[in-house]
């Protein structure tokens, strides 16, 4: 059930007896924008830990603990175009305590922190503002690190040409953090809380009714709805951007962009996610079986889609020596997909564990309020449990085939051994 509290701030309930635990997610969401990532993600950080009530995070904790354990926490994350700073706050539910007012006071909780912040004459805590600011650029710093990750995002660089938010982290880059002050946060805070679309999810053996009335006491304001659209769509070209990096590495990372022109909320969704199997996205794939199985020529071989943001990707592992057979290999897979060079056997087998992922899924709270979330914005997706086995069922080895001839390769970044 969802109910509008005041213009473009949602509530969606969902009742539920399977779990002991309340979850609630309070999501401000605002377009993926290059200039806004690293006041958003500061932000998150510093009211995670806290408030003009509880000025030091040993104070939330402690105040958590009297919750029965209560965990809180904050983070940003995206979601097609779209860049959410999200708050979660996960209670015992109150019919297993003795305190049988453990919901008000989560519910007082988190108002506290989102209304209450830190901030005094226009301007954060300047001791808590640095220390999470210093936090935020050593952990930026760190992702180049992990040399994986660091290659994934320089390809993500490369495939996104005309959006530079798109090709960077939910972070925000090191200078943008340095740039930051109290006073421009308190702005950017301020911002959100004015701006920003609000969806207020509360998942539980609840009651709508009681909920609904706790929630109604936030004191939000009326703001526009959400202009962005989730989807966003990186216009396909003929030309392919390619990319070397040399380093001292033990070994080399290839990663590939290929542009994907089917959404999340399209019929083509569930060949997609067949097509994805096959590919890559199981121990059976044929980037699996053929690159690294049969031909030895990949420590690692895998792919992933993300429906919201056109875009498929495969990683691979492998010796720098062999780059070029690889590339020449990963291009066969794709193109024997599209010709239907695949048994019978593997197509309902990726079918099987595509089915299995989705039932094992269904058994997280964190899974099904994203899942009920993404089904009142998309109407056209909102699919019941049967529903979603059916249409995955359904899918023929000739939709398949159509979903490997669409996608076509765009990028390609290499980093390589010194």
């Amino acid at each position: 059930m969802r109910v509008e509290l005041t213009e473009s701030v949602h509530l969606l309930m969902i009742p539920t007896k399977k779990y002991k635990t309340v979850k609630i997610v309070l999501r401000f969401s605002a377009p993926l924008e290059e200039g806004t990532r690293a006041s958003r993600s500061l932000l998150s950080n510093v009211m995670e830990t806290n408030s003009k009530k509880f000025p030091l995070q040993t104070d939330i904790s402690r105040y958590l603990a009297e919750l029965y354990g209560a965990d809180f926490q904050s983070y940003v994350d995206r979601k097609g175009d779209i860049h959410r700073v999200n708050f979660v706050l996960t209670i015992v539910n109150d019919s297993y305590v003795e305190n049988k007012n453990l919901l008000e006071e989560a519910v007082g909780f988190l108002k506290e922190i989102i209304f209450h912040p830190n901030i005094k004459d226009g301007s954060f805590n300047s001791e808590t503002f640095q220390l999470e600011q210093d936090n935020l650029i050593q952990s930026i710093e760190s992702l180049a690190d992990d040399k994986g990750f660091y290659a994934k995002m320089r390809l993500q660089e490369l495939y996104y040409k005309s959006s530079k938010a798109q090709g960077g982290t939910n972070f925000g880059t090191v200078d943008e953090v340095r740039e930051l002050d109290p006073k421009k946060l308190a702005a950017a805070y301020h911002e959100m809380m004015l701006t920003n679309s609000v969806d207020i999810l509360v998942m539980g053996d609840i009651k709508k009714k009681r909920v609904q009335e706790l929630f109604a006491s936030f004191p939000f304001v009326a703001r526009e709805s959400l202009k962005t659209q989730i989807f966003y769509d990186e216009p396909y070209t003929n030309v392919i951007e390619e990319r070397t990096e040399l380093e001292e590495l033990a070994q080399s990372k290839l990663c590939l962009a290929y542009h994907l022109p089917i959404k999340f909320s399209d019929p083509s969704y569930f060949p997609l996610q067949v097509f994805n199997g096959l590919f890559g996205g199981f121990p059976h794939s044929k980037l699996f079986m053929n690159v690294r199985e049969k031909e030895s020529l990949a420590y690692y071989a895998s792919s992933s889609f993300d429906s919201f943001r056109s875009f498929l990707m495969v990683t691979v592992g492998i010796d720098g020596k062999n780059r070029e057979k690889v590339l020449k290999l990963i291009q066969t897979q794709l193109l024997s997909i599209a010709v239907g060079k695949f048994t019978r056997l593997e197509f309902f087998q990726t079918k099987r564990m595509l089915k299995n992922l989705y039932l094992e899924a269904l058994d997280s709270m964190d899974v099904v309020i994203e899942y009920e979330f993404m089904n009142a914005l998309l109407p056209n997706a909102n699919f019941t449990k049967q529903e979603w086995l059916k249409l995955l069922e359904q899918v023929s080895e000739e939709e398949v085939m159509e979903v490997a001839k669409e996608i076509k390769l765009q990028a390609v970044f290499f980093l390589g051994e010194t």
